[in-house]
């Protein structure tokens, strides 16, 4: 505790707690109470064996792909292509490698571009992908993704992951490049992801005559339509651009309306709320059960802005929860191997704040762990580790290790206490880690306000 907080809540001239703040915590208690919301459960203490799994895996991971990184500062594996050609995908395969460095960074206590063993390599990846990037005519856009126009390309996708990485770099001010050709010399991180975003922005099709707009696969393809994969990992890179590097959106709230209207039309609302059913899960382009699609949904929806309340059943983060715990005997298996659904459901906990959930509070974060420690596989060239899953999004090694990596990393947008990431003045989470929630007490009471709690609940509750 500094100075500054001590003074304030303690008397100064007999070091008793001010009569006020007493008061403020018991009528804070008391309001939890009344609201008829619990005290988090917090996870359960991770064992010694496997923390030491789980570090093991880490630097495992870590080693294979830095062994990966092309000449030019991408990244590739090889020896082992994509079966369905995915691999040809270059920019976000170098962006989901360079997202796992960037939170193994900050694991390490260190910034991605400061002074530490793998900067240089941060630096190859960072100057791959910016060099290979695409700005308009006019210089307002920048977005990536369009040297797969073989396959069909998927520049949204790309660009999405592309965004989150760079954002997550953790120098906002820092000029990129002073000689760049491209259209991005002079111009600093943040404002090379706020062209990103504001590409995005520009690039959402109105659909089917829904009259909200989305994301698919590329801008401008004809009879575009958005599906739930997409719009997730477009809306993984808007939300790491606005909270980790102060990114901003339209002041019309257009962009939350549009992730909240293809979030309602995804979820299932309908199914028998039963064990291993659809209830609370999302589909492709309707209603439907599937856990990849379901953990963009619920990261979906904290970008949105949708509070989390645990109280009330038709609360769509709660029916998301449901899903969840209605199909945790198969996700939560020590041999689970969707290393892409592990991922987004990952950053949809992570935003939320999530340790636990569902009926016998289950511990997602050890039993994904687990499952990561247990499936892993040896890559004798490199010495290192690599994961390889059965779905499109990780059945091939490099992506199946860089999204098995960020599952064990925690990876998600939000700047958590402690993260090296400081969050901008203008993000829901503030720069006052310990008095944000009073300001979106009403917004967000039953995530923000109990988990300041769990943090600060002797300071809350216990002042003497």
């Amino acid at each position: 505790m500094n100075s500054t907080t001590g003074n304030f809540l303690k008397n100064t001239r007999t070091g008793s707690t001010p009569f006020l703040i007493r008061w403020l915590s018991v009528l804070l208690f008391m309001v939890m109470l009344v609201v008829g919301v619990g005290i988090p459960q917090k996870a359960q203490a991770i064992s010694a064996a496997l923390n030491t799994d789980i570090n093991d895996a880490i630097a495992g991971g870590i080693t294979y792909l830095l062994y990966n990184q092309q000449a030019d500062g991408s990244f590739a594996d090889t020896a082992r292509p994509d079966p369905l050609g995915y691999g040809n995908h270059p920019h976000a395969n170098t962006g989901l490698a360079l997202l796992a460095l960037d939170h193994h960074a900050e694991k390490l206590g260190k910034t991605p571009l400061g002074t530490y063993a793998n900067a240089a390599k941060v630096k190859k990846a960072v100057d791959y992908l910016l060099n290979q990037s695409s700005v308009d005519a006019n210089g307002l856009w920048v977005h990536w993704g369009d040297l797969n126009a073989g396959d069909g390309g998927h520049n949204f996708y790309e660009t999405g992951i592309v965004l989150a990485a760079i954002s997550r770099i953790g120098a906002p001010n820092t000029v990129w490049s002073t000689t760049a050709t491209n259209g991005l010399a002079n111009k600093t991180y943040k404002q090379i992801a706020q062209m990103a975003v504001d590409w995005f922005v520009s690039g959402s099709a109105s659909v089917q005559g829904w009259g909200y707009a989305g994301w698919g696969y590329n801008k401008g393809d004809s009879g575009a339509i958005w599906d739930q994969s997409s719009t997730g990992w477009v809306v993984m890179g808007l939300g790491y651009a606005r909270d980790s590097i102060g990114c901003t959106f339209p002041s019309d709230g257009s962009v939350q309306a549009n992730i909240l209207a293809i979030s309602d039309n995804n979820q299932d609302t309908t199914s028998t709320n039963t064990v291993n059913s659809g209830y609370g899960g999302a589909g492709y382009r309707s209603p439907g059960s599937n856990p990849y699609l379901s953990g963009h949904l619920l990261y979906d929806l904290a970008i949105a802005g949708v509070a989390y309340d645990p109280n009330t059943a038709t609360n769509r983060v709660t029916r998301t929860l449901q899903y969840f715990d209605n199909n945790w005997g198969t996700m939560g298996a020590s041999t689970y191997n969707n290393y892409g659904a592990m991922f987004t459901v990952t950053k949809g906990f992570g935003e939320y704040e999530i340790s636990t959930f569902g009926t016998t509070n289950h511990d997602w974060y050890t039993d994904f762990a687990t499952a990561i420690v247990n499936t892993k596989h040896t890559d004798a060239t490199s010495g290192g580790y690599y994961w390889l899953g059965a779905s499109y999004v990780d059945q091939y090694s490099l992506r199946g290790t860089e999204v098995a990596l960020l599952t064990i990393l925690k990876a998600t947008s939000v700047a958590l206490p402690g993260s090296i990431v400081t969050p901008p003045a203008n993000s829901r989470y503030g720069v006052n880690q310990n008095l944000d929630f009073i300001a979106t007490f009403t917004q967000r009471l039953p995530v923000r306000f109990l988990h300041r709690a769990s943090y600060a609940s002797t300071a809350l509750f216990c002042l003497t």
